[in-house]
């Protein structure tokens, strides 16, 4: 689902996900057409993700920030100034709806048809679940507890 932007926001593009740095009010949005923006002390300047696909969700860790979304994108991009986005390779083209992580090497993905991958940071693997039904959210309690859902 994409919401109306903030104020002080000018792209004209949706957004659909948000998450705040670990101890910061600096924060970045994913959203349609490969759009994260940035936002640090009220200023919204676009990042570059070097994608297209609409980006559907974002989780930052300390070290990095991962955004998900259509065809099995994944893009992470590293904390800081001046960082670019890179494509990661995810082994999947279901989309993807959900990103948590229980730190900077324990990434969680879900999304459609019951996919659930697991990142360490620079490569992505497929998990089993019991489901064949769209995963809409995840919550990465620990590196061993995580908690998704979907449509019954």
């Amino acid at each position: 689902t994409h919401t109306a932007p903030p104020t002080g926001y000018l792209n004209t593009k949706s957004l659909s996900g948000i998450a705040f740095l670990p101890g910061s009010d600096e924060h970045f949005m994913s959203g349609a057409g490969g759009l994260l923006v940035r936002n640090n002390a009220g200023f919204f300047p676009a990042q570059t993700t070097n994608t297209t696909a609409n980006l559907n969700a974002v989780w930052a860790g300390t070290q990095a920030i991962y955004m998900v979304g259509d065809g099995g994108t994944i893009v992470r991009r590293n904390a800081g100034d001046g960082q670019d986005g890179m494509v990661q390779t995810s082994g999947t083209t279901a989309n993807l709806r959900a990103v948590s992580g229980a730190n900077d090497t324990t990434i969680f993905a879900v999304g459609d048809g019951g996919t659930a991958l697991l990142g360490n940071g620079t490569s992505w693997t497929k998990l089993p679940t019991i489901t064949s039904q769209t995963l809409y959210g995840v919550y990465a309690v620990d590196s061993s507890t995580v908690i998704a859902k979907g449509k019954r």
